[in-house]
């Protein structure tokens, strides 16, 4: 199977503090990834480099087999153009209804007609399984599952192959969680869209993912299933694992 991503010896610098350091990841076409860690170990500043809103200190970002590392902002657009980017808050324009966000893109990157540019946002409101009279509300007024839905049809507009979420589950209820696993689920499937997912949501990942990726000691410590993650002999991945959060987690998908 083709990786959609591989990144080769990347080192992200903060002034005088090392967040990544040689690190490498390779994430499988048509595959969904989890990307997992403590906290400080760049996970969301990975996520932001994979959707090429900031460049490494050094090391390569290959994306669709290109590398990227030393492009142009202008030779970058149209492979972001292929990549959908659901961010943790949403962020949404708030002065915008739903459909006007959805339309954004559509009006930014392409010449289409203003009326097929809605109906276009309206097929993907409905894929994101957002009802029709959503599209007509502001942000402000939506709940937060209904917020999330809302930015993953925006983050679908342009039909992008590689979709990409921060803390997608993060403040919504189980049962708003467990809708947007489905929706994620269904959008691997049916669209064979590859996800990658930071996320410290186990029930999600354990529910969702092929494989996570365990950031820690500056690199990408192991990559698997999280069976095989679970068991790991390593130090760090036992302590995350090992507390009863986790321990409930894994038992509710056996």
């Amino acid at each position: 199977m083709s990786s959609i991503i591989h990144i080769q010896g990347l080192s992200t610098k903060f002034q005088t503090d090392t967040v990544h350091e040689n690190l490498h990841l390779r994430v499988k076409t048509g595959e969904i990834l989890g990307i997992v860690g403590g906290s400080g170990t760049g996970k969301s500043v990975l996520l932001s480099q994979i959707a090429l809103l900031r460049r490494p200190n050094a090391g390569e970002v290959y994306l669709f087999e290109q590398a990227t590392a030393n492009l142009s902002e202008k030779a970058l657009l149209p492979i972001r153009q292929r990549i959908g980017v659901m961010f943790q808050q949403g962020a949404l324009f708030s002065s915008y209804t739903v459909l006007e966000n959805i339309c954004v893109p559509l009006r930014e990157h392409t010449k289409l007609s203003n009326n097929l540019i809605r109906e276009l946002a309206m097929l993907k409101l409905k894929l994101a399984g957002l009802p029709d009279h959503a599209a007509h509300k502001m942000p402000n007024e939506l709940s937060g599952g209904m917020l999330k839905r809302a930015a993953v049809a925006r983050a679908l507009a342009l039909d992008p192959e590689l979709l990409l979420l921060d803390e997608p589950s993060a403040g919504l209820d189980p049962v708003g969680a467990h809708a947007l696993d489905e929706l994620m689920i269904s959008l691997n499937t049916t669209l064979k869209l590859t996800l990658v997912l930071v996320s410290h949501d186990l029930d999600s990942l354990w529910r969702v993912t092929h494989r996570v990726a365990f950031l820690g000691r500056k690199q990408v410590l192991q990559v698997a299933d999280m069976q095989t993650l679970s068991q790991s002999d390593d130090e760090l991945i036992q302590n995350y694992f090992s507390n009863p959060r986790a321990h409930a987690a894994q038992a509710r998908q056996l």
